[in-house]
């Protein structure tokens, strides 16, 4: 989403950049995790939340996460 320096943000630019991340936020946050406990149980709702941190913390890629990237099940990959 950067495109260029931050001179070059406008204002609609934030607005849509804040708009999207609220978005993104509350569905990782809120909205998926309630439909997994209403499909699954509160076991549903903790699994994504795990599934959903696991990916965070692996989607960096750094030396600290490699070999959690290796071992990571296929059916993780978003």
């Amino acid at each position: 989403m950067w495109e260029g320096t931050p001179a070059f943000w406008t204002r609609r630019g934030i607005a849509r950049a804040a708009v999207e991340t609220v978005a993104e936020n509350a569905s990782d946050g809120v909205v998926a995790p309630f439909l997994f406990m209403m499909a699954l149980g509160p076991a549903g709702g903790t699994f994504y939340k795990a599934v959903n941190t696991m990916d965070s913390m692996i989607g960096y890629k750094n030396e600290n996460y490699m070999e959690l990237e290796e071992r990571r099940p296929d059916w993780m990959i978003s």
